[in-house]
């Protein structure tokens, strides 16, 4: 049986241009608005069938204030820890540098 080839055959440049282009495409289109909640949708009740005047809208409740920093004069602590995100971060690149030397045909 015949070992696996080692290289990549490289994509013809019109494929490379459609692949590029269709990548670009995706990251360009807008996302999805998840964080659309009841009270963003206008009232859709109908109105009372013996009125003539229609019905004025209800007012928007008013947003609350953003809450007050702590005593100590810092914000509370509502992200991640950076430092295991970063180390994280090196497992991963390493990983993949590690997995990459380990396939790579030997030039030396």
């Amino acid at each position: 049986m015949n070992p696996p080839p080692t290289k990549i055959p490289r994509l013809p440049p019109r494929r490379r241009l459609a692949l590029a282009l269709a990548t670009a495409a995706v990251a360009a289109a807008p996302g999805p608005a998840l964080a659309q909640g009841e009270g963003d949708l206008p009232n859709l009740t109908p109105a009372p069938q013996g009125t003539s005047e229609p019905s004025s809208p209800e007012p928007a409740p008013k947003p609350s204030p953003a809450p007050a920093p702590r005593a100590n004069g810092r914000l509370p602590d509502t992200g991640a820890d950076a430092r295991v995100l970063g180390l994280v971060g090196v497992a991963l690149l390493l990983t993949g540098v590690g997995l990459r030397m380990r396939t790579a045909d030997e030039r030396f």
